[in-house]
């Protein structure tokens, strides 16, 4: 649910900026719950929060076109490929673990192959 919620807080340059900026400020918080959502995935079963991730991560460095009908100015503000590699990018890189997006990609291929079967 609180994924979801940084979601939204995409949507208009204020909210983003400070979310923005409290996600650069706290980003081992960030990276662990990360690791936990990814990790609860691999290990245990599906859950519809890695697909709320990658939106989020999605929407961080993209902006989208406003609906037709609002009267919100459109966003525009995004993160660069740098700053979002930087809140990927672990502090205690485990040469063990395969990176971030490449774990996330795995699960989602996981969950395909097992929704496809069913």
């Amino acid at each position: 649910l609180a994924v979801r919620n940084m979601v939204i807080l995409t949507e208009h340059d204020f909210t983003f900026y400070h979310l923005a900026q409290l996600l650069k400020q706290r980003i081992t918080e960030f990276q662990a719950w990360m690791e936990r959502v990814i990790l609860h995935n691999e290990t245990v079963e599906y859950h519809a929060n890695i697909e709320s991730l990658i939106l989020l991560l999605r929407s961080l460095t993209q902006i989208e076109p406003p609906p037709l009908a609002t009267a919100m100015p459109q966003r525009t503000l995004k993160l660069g490929a740098t700053e979002l590699a930087m809140l990927l990018e672990f502090q205690d890189i485990d040469l063990c673990k395969p990176p971030v997006l490449s774990r996330v990609l795995s699960v989602m291929e996981k969950y395909k192959a097992v929704a496809n079967i069913a």
